[in-house]
């Protein structure tokens, strides 16, 4: 089973004054709570559309890699580099892998990493779960859309405005409007998906 964790953080695609203006927040009492509310509605945002939001550094862990040549596929489109590749070979040692030895398709989505041509993913420590590990940076800091500046500017507005877990439909998650903004960015792969389900 595979598990996706971020390294580094994006730089916030918005800053707290511009979330403050949005929200018509006059005062700084709470500029740390602002700032803390806007860092959450961008992992929401970025949670919801399947894609990075802002450049920032992943790792993806998988219990295994893919059969013999077969591509380990990367989630969080677009994806910018592979910054490292380890696995726990059959001794329980961690190994590295050179990124630069390998096959990379960046420019597909989601972008796949393979084994250099003619040969297969190295054997790893039988029974051993999170062998594999792979750090990838993701996403572009000058390309967030617009659509997505202003959903999570509506997030981070109705977390600050709405601060307990309510028993309605009133603050959900993601609301209807900010979902709508959305939808046409959104990033969804079954075949990503069922990869990511079984490694």
């Amino acid at each position: 089973m595979s598990s996706l964790s971020t390294i580094t953080p994006a730089e916030l695609p918005l800053t707290v004054e511009q979330l403050k203006a949005h929200a018509r927040i006059t005062h700084a009492e709470e500029d740390d709570l602002v700032a803390a509310y806007l860092a959450a509605a961008a992992e929401d945002v970025a949670a919801f559309l399947g894609r990075a939001v802002g450049q920032t550094v992943y790792r993806l862990t998988l219990d295994r890699w893919p059969d013999r040549a077969c591509p380990v596929l990367l989630p969080r489109p677009p994806v910018q580099s592979i910054d490292a590749v380890r696995y726990l070979d059959t001794s329980g040692d961690w190994q590295s892998i050179a990124p630069a030895e390998l096959q990379q398709d960046l420019a597909r989505e989601p972008a796949r990493l393979l084994p250099a041509v003619g040969d297969t993913w190295p054997d790893t420590q039988q029974g051993a779960v999170a062998a594999v590990e792979i750090e990838f940076t993701a996403g572009d800091d000058a390309a967030v859309p617009q659509r997505a500046l202003q959903a999570i500017r509506m997030q981070a507005a109705g977390l600050f405005e709405f601060r307990e877990d309510l028993q309605t439909d009133a603050v959900r998650a993601l609301p209807g409007g900010t979902r709508r903004l959305l939808v046409g960015l959104r990033f969804r792969s079954r075949e990503l998906s069922a990869f990511l389900d079984t490694h």
